[in-house]
């Protein structure tokens, strides 16, 4: 299955920057497309064997978590403009095994003015659902395997916020 944006919704998180103002207050990013591992495994009758976050949905979740952040000014759109940053993300790799996913992406953030990259990371997240035998039955083990997809998601995405409100100014 190839969960569309309302399959996940991140959580709202403000970034706590200790007081102090955020190196990126008042600044504008772009999400790029997320590339990578984000469809789907069909069989010939075009039936969904895999549990998998589209890049697409992925790229929606990003936009949602940094315009709730309060981490940067504004977050904008591709095309409305041109941005001080643009974030890139890729994913490396989705994994389900029993109830548990994981998810690794590679960031980087760009400074339009530079062309440098300023921040990168590589985060592997994952999550395990624990369902009982009578709940499987009832919902399906299908709903749970989603579910350890959207919790591994959201850690990324936790995570990776963390990491770029430490990311200090580059020095001149």
């Amino acid at each position: 299955m190839v969960m569309q944006a309302h399959g996940v919704l991140p959580q709202v998180r403000m970034v706590n920057t200790g007081g102090q103002p955020s190196r990126f207050a008042g600044k504008t990013v772009e999400v790029a497309p997320v590339t990578g591992v984000g469809s789907s495994t069909t069989d010939k009758l075009g039936l969904q064997l895999e549990v998998r976050i589209s890049s697409l949905s992925f790229h929606y979740l990003i936009m949602q978590t940094l315009q709730g952040s309060g981490l940067f000014g504004a977050v904008v759109q591709e095309g409305g403009g041109t941005p001080d940053y643009v974030l890139y993300a890729d994913i490396v790799r989705q994994d389900l095994s029993g109830f548990t996913a994981s998810i690794e992406v590679k960031y980087s953030l760009s400074e339009q003015s530079t062309g440098q990259n300023i921040w990168e990371g590589d985060i592997l997240t994952d999550y395990t659902e624990s369902p009982s035998s009578a709940s499987v039955l009832l919902a399906g083990a299908r709903a749970y395997k989603i579910s350890a997809l959207d919790f591994a998601c959201d850690k990324n995405l936790t995570v990776m916020l963390a990491r770029l409100s430490i990311t200090r100014p580059a020095k001149p």
